[in-house]
């Protein structure tokens, strides 16, 4: 129904219907989950649905991708990077990229310390965010930013911590 006459509810109950008949396809979860994004279904309502459905959603990678993702929209940082330190992903091109959450997720957690004034352990949560975890089968890229914006960050936790020279070392590293 999406695809052929751009009708999103009726893709969505058709999914619906598809889940009531066999709830072990963990597809039938990450295919739903995009139809409901794209008609504006709220993240928290989606993540719901999906949790609800773990045991079958935890069977296909792209489905517990979306759970991840969804975690991360509605400010909770905790459970995906247990997710994505526990499990190992096989990656397919295309998708939104782990290591992207991955980034973000340590990011969000190292803001968080930093708001309580916790440097050192912002600081590790930084430092976590410029790695690439084999388990998430993703490499360094040539094209990436992400050091910039990490090295920003880590900068501000050695600034926070009273650590002035490293602060500048990895100030001097964003601009270059």
């Amino acid at each position: 129904y999406d695809k052929v006459s751009h009708d999103l509810k009726k893709a969505i109950t058709a999914y619906e219907k598809a889940i009531l008949l066999n709830d072990q396809d963990p597809r039938l979860f990450a295919e739903i989950d995009l139809i409901r994004e794209q008609a504006g279904i709220a993240p928290a309502d989606r993540l719901s649905f999906l949790l609800k459905h773990m045991p079958a959603v935890e069977k296909y990678d792209e489905a517990v991708k979306r759970v991840v993702e969804l975690y991360l929209i509605t400010g909770e940082f905790n459970k995906p990077l247990k997710i994505m330190t526990d499990r190992h992903f096989h990656v397919w091109e295309g998708g939104p990229s782990l290591l992207d959450f991955f980034e973000n997720a340590n990011l969000m957690q190292g803001i968080r310390f930093m708001e309580k004034k916790r440097y050192q352990e912002a600081l590790q949560s930084f430092e976590k965010a410029a790695t690439y975890p084999d388990n998430l089968e993703e490499g360094k890229s040539v094209f990436s930013v992400r050091e910039v914006r990490i090295n920003y960050f880590i900068a501000l936790a050695y600034s926070g911590m009273g650590n002035k020279e490293q602060a500048d070392n990895y100030f001097y590293r964003v601009a270059e």
